[in-house]
């Protein structure tokens, strides 16, 4: 080999590269023997993959079935910026999560603003205005929401959104 470099005029490999490259060599031979078996049926096409992706998604699904429909892990999983909706591929499946992150971001918001119940003639009073905040809130929510999907994309960045931080935690 070295007299292959040395006509080629290149440098000989390192030491360490030739090591690499022997251990390579040993590591690869039963990938090698594997392809040239299934080379000698004749049928080289990645469809002699298909059953073994068929098992691996059923397996996928039999161990984590629950957790797929886990509302919980729904919310968690859409309000972690490097997740958000990238993992769902069904425009339903996607409206479905967005209207599951909007209900638990009014009622997160709810949460925060009710410490303690009014008196009957506050209550009187907040129902009177109760239908003009309610238009008011529904477009923040739904403006905070819009812009945390299409905005944030880091962890640092999800303190623009407090309550779909208080969400995430």
């Amino acid at each position: 080999m070295k007299k292959l470099f040395a006509e080629l005029k290149l440098n000989f490999i390192t030491p360490n590269e030739e090591l690499f490259i022997k251990e390579y060599v040993v590591v690869m031979k039963p990938v090698k023997d594997a392809l040239d078996l299934i080379s000698l049926n004749g049928d080289t096409s990645i469809t002699i993959c298909q059953p073994l992706v068929n098992s691996l998604l059923d397996a996928i699904h039999f161990r984590f079935n629950e957790m797929f429909s886990d509302n919980e892990l729904w919310i968690a999983t859409i309000t972690n910026p490097k997740f958000k909706l990238q993992w769902l591929d069904k425009e339903e499946v996607i409206e479905r999560a967005k209207n599951l992150l909007t209900c638990e971001f009014n009622s997160e918001e709810s949460r925060d603003g009710t410490s303690s119940s009014p008196s009957p003639e506050k209550q009187r009073k907040k129902n009177y205005f109760e239908k003009f905040t309610k238009k008011i809130n529904k477009k923040r929510s739904g403006g905070e929401i819009e812009n945390y999907l299409n905005l944030c994309d880091s962890l640092d960045k999800l303190s623009d959104y407090p309550i779909i931080q208080q969400m995430h935690k």
